[in-house]
């Protein structure tokens, strides 16, 4: 069976150990496979091995260096952006009642404190313009971290991976092989990888391999979006020439069209390049889109093949979990 190690990262002048047995947000079961519960500690020390943890690392150092720069300068994000994001939250989570959202906490071994310190430190890196993070990490990093990966949705990441690693073992094992978790991922990944999967894969999945290159402007009136977009048509203009104009700053991106909101989405598909689509209500503002390029799906671009192979051995090993791999209660915790 896979054996991870008891992971101990050596970042700039310090040891960061990243691994803490008994602590509750640590002990908190994430699967079981053949027998055996894999925690979310087991699931810290194998991305922390394979180098995957350290932007949650940075993340979490520079929220707390935040919260401790705000607190030198005087700075106090308002009740109400806190109020705000914590409804977001819920929202996207799906946490409709208080009752549901304790729950939903008390079961990934955190409180509603947790919850609350971890807004707070977003919204003064927020209201700073903080991205930097402090030379010493507190006593209770271990668990911050924790808290980190959990709201921040990196731990259904890190999950993720050790699941994928756990159960390609349980395959081959079950093939007569006995090798460690990576060797037995990368050796069975060759399995989902091929030329006529690759093929498989571009006929089915043609939507979700358009790249598009776009500039988006984000306006807080649908009148002055449609002012925006009135601009771009009758003066044969840029999007980001019109952003200039009015003082807003425009963003210019390349993206893969579903990453995108979905009206939009449909929308870009059927446009030619210099088209602007909007204006589109997303949550509490209304966005304005101009294509600028887009290229159509073909194994002849790298970044497709690339992304058609990234497809093809999510779909692979997350059949192979399935299997081989169990879902936990999450309120139980190691003993």
């Amino acid at each position: 069976m896979l054996v991870l190690p008891k992971f101990i990262g050596t970042m700039a002048t310090r040891n960061l150990v990243l691994t803490t047995p008994g602590s509750k947000l640590g002990a908190t079961i994430l699967f079981v496979a053949n027998g055996r519960t894999w925690t979310v500690d087991d699931a810290v020390a194998s991305a922390a091995a394979r180098g995957t943890l350290e932007p949650a690392i940075h993340e979490t150092l520079t929220l707390i260096a935040a919260e401790e720069r705000a607190g030198e300068e005087g700075v106090e994000p308002d009740q109400q952006s806190l109020q705000k994001q914590s409804e977001k939250f819920r929202y996207d989570h799906d946490l409709i009642s208080a009752g549901e959202t304790e729950d939903w906490f008390a079961a990934r071994g955190m409180t509603l404190d947790d919850f609350g310190g971890w807004l707070y430190q977003r919204l003064c890196a927020d209201v700073l313009g903080f991205d930097g993070e402090d030379d010493d990490a507190p006593e209770d990093f271990p668990d911050r971290l924790r808290i980190h990966l959990w709201l921040s949705g990196r731990m259904s990441d890190i999950e993720r991976e050790l699941r994928h690693r756990v159960a390609s073992q349980i395959e081959l094992s079950s093939r007569g092989e006995t090798i460690n978790g990576d060797v037995a991922y990368d050796r069975l990944r060759s399995e989902a990888v091929n030329d006529d999967a690759r093929k498989r894969k571009l006929a089915q999945s043609q939507m979700s391999l358009i790249k598009v290159e776009i500039d988006a402007l984000e306006l807080d009136t649908e009148e002055a979006a449609r002012e925006a977009c009135l601009c771009v048509r009758e003066d044969q203009t840029t999007l980001a020439e019109v952003a200039k104009d009015i003082g807003y700053h425009d963003t210019h991106d390349e993206v893969w069209i579903d990453a995108l909101d979905d009206t939009i989405a449909r929308r870009l598909a059927g446009a030619a390049a210099g088209d602007v689509i909007g204006p589109v209500k997303v949550e509490d503002h209304y966005k304005v889109t101009q294509l600028l390029r887009r290229v159509e799906p073909s194994l002849d671009h790298p970044d497709v093949v690339r992304r058609i192979d990234e497809m093809l051995v999510d779909e692979f090993f997350d059949d192979l979990s399935s299997r081989h791999t169990q879902n936990a209660d999450p309120a139980k915790t190691e003993k």
